[in-house]
This record gives structure tokens, sequence and C-alpha cells, in this order.
């Protein structure tokens, strides 16, 4: 078996982390999406705080993972089309283009977040 690309190798992670969380939705472990984790993923951060990840926030963060790469995909064969000459460079592939494009990656990365109070709906993908 080959090396798996840079790709490939994510979206196996991300294959296996959507697996666990949707298992654990679906059994006893959690009573639902929103639950705190009382399966282990929880870090203490003193009196003030902790971290909780529930199976939903998993799931949500699988997805954003996916459209990223998606959307990496997309890009990187316009980028090679244009290298080899059969179709002109694009817009989105110039320095603005590419700023553009990072704030887009930056929206994907909020889908997580979606349900924070602080969230704003101008951040959606």
């Amino acid at each position: 078996m080959s090396d798996p690309t840079l790709t490939e190798f994510l979206l196996a992670r991300i294959d296996e982390d959507e697996a666990e969380a949707t298992s654990l939705l679906r059994s006893d472990a959690v009573n639902d999406s929103d639950s705190e984790l009382s399966w282990g993923w929880e870090r203490d951060y003193g009196p003030t705080g902790y971290l909780s990840i529930t199976p939903a926030r998993v799931l949500a963060e699988c997805e954003a993972k996916r459209r990223l790469l998606a959307d990496l995909a997309t890009f990187s064969r316009i980028r090679d089309q244009a290298a080899e000459g059969t179709t002109p460079l694009p817009q989105a592939l110039t320095t603005a283009g590419i700023v553009t494009g990072l704030e887009h990656a930056a929206k994907l990365l909020t889908l997580p977040y979606a349900d924070h109070p602080d969230y704003r709906q101008e951040w959606k993908p």
C-alpha cells in the first residue's frame, strides 16, 4: 500500500472521529448531543472553567474539516491546470483571492461554535 497523501490522511482521521462521535450519540453513554462529556473528553481548567467536547461538536468539526479539504482540492486542481496552461489563472488565486479564501477557511472553522452566544450569523460560510 502506498503512503497516503496529506488529504487522505486527514480524511481518514475525520472518518474515525465521526464514526466514534456517531456511535456515542447512538449509545447510552450520552443522553443527547449537547450533554457534557461523560465519556472522557473533559479537561479541567481549574475553578473558572473546563473544556467540554460533545459528540455534536465533534461532528461539526468533521464537517468543517471536510469542507476545507474539498475547497483545497478545488483550488489545487485549478492551480495545476493553470500551471499546465490548460486554463487561465483565475482571480481566486491572486493575492486578493487567497486572502478571501483564507477568510472563507476561517468561517468554516467557526462551524463547531455556531451555537455559541457570541457567534455571528455573518460568519456562516
